[in-house]
């Protein structure tokens, strides 16, 4: 499995965010990992900079919905 296009995160994000409950980055990450059933492989792939691809990826994703105003 590859590993989600930042775009493809935003339902996982606004799921895990439904509630109105505030979250770390670090489980709003962690929760969009398991939603899209990363493999351990598939966690460990970087970018050139050697940040982990989905966490770089779920990033947009927050950034992105941030700018829309579509969370906090």
């Amino acid at each position: 499995m590859s590993i989600p296009k930042y775009y493809e995160f935003f339902p996982h994000v606004l799921d895990c965010l439904a509630g109105g409950n505030e979250y770390p980055k670090k489980e709003i990450v962690e929760y969009c990992a398991n939603r899209a059933n990363l493999s351990e492989k598939d966690k460990k792939a970087t970018i050139q900079s050697g940040q982990l691809t989905y966490v770089n990826r779920v990033s947009w994703a927050l950034a992105y919905l941030k700018k829309a105003n579509l969370i906090n």
